[in-house]
């Protein structure tokens, strides 16, 4: 009979604890796009989208439907990061990450469009997946005082673009 009620209350535990945040579920947050395969160019067309934070990194990734090679990336277009403010947000935090082919590697840049669209600085570029793409970048670049901010990822192509999230919001990424 114990080992029933200490199995029962174990599971009631784990199941509970399922439903309360913690602090690496705040970090994190998975957007998937709506309605699927939208973009012209099937390779680059956005799946999903997510970001994280850790220490004094902040990271997006950009997943597509099928596998790509960084070399098809040249002629095809650009990934691109838009951070904007969040309402309590001061507008010089409108930055934009732009994900391209430099000789035969992933190279980012951002750009303060704030202020005339300078360079910030150069993001690290991975390829967590032969689908995706990452960026990592020092909070400081964005943080300046703020809590959080809104962002929305694309794939950019000569005539056409993907945007995730394609309902004409963008995500809040809370840096607390």
């Amino acid at each position: 009979m114990k080992a029933r009620i200490r199995h029962a209350v174990l599971v009631l535990l784990a199941v509970a604890s399922a439903f309360i945040p913690s602090a690496s579920m705040a970090d994190r947050t998975r957007v998937v796009d709506t309605p699927a395969h939208d973009s012209e160019s099937a390779a680059f067309d956005i799946e999903w989208v997510k970001h994280g934070h850790a220490g004094r990194k902040l990271s997006h990734v950009i997943s597509t439907y099928d596998t790509w090679r960084v070399a098809d990336l040249g002629d095809n277009g650009t990934f691109q990061i838009n951070i904007s403010p969040g309402a309590d947000t001061p507008a010089s935090i409108r930055r934009i990450i732009v994900i391209y082919l430099e000789g035969s590697k992933l190279a980012a840049k951002m750009y303060n469009v704030s202020n005339g669209s300078e360079v910030e600085g150069y993001p690290e570029v991975s390829r967590p997946t032969s689908r995706s793409v990452r960026v990592t970048f020092p909070k400081r670049w964005v943080r300046r005082g703020i809590d959080a901010y809104r962002w929305e990822a694309l794939f950019a192509e000569q005539s056409t673009e993907d945007i995730v999230p394609s309902d004409e919001s963008s995500i809040l990424h809370r840096l607390n």
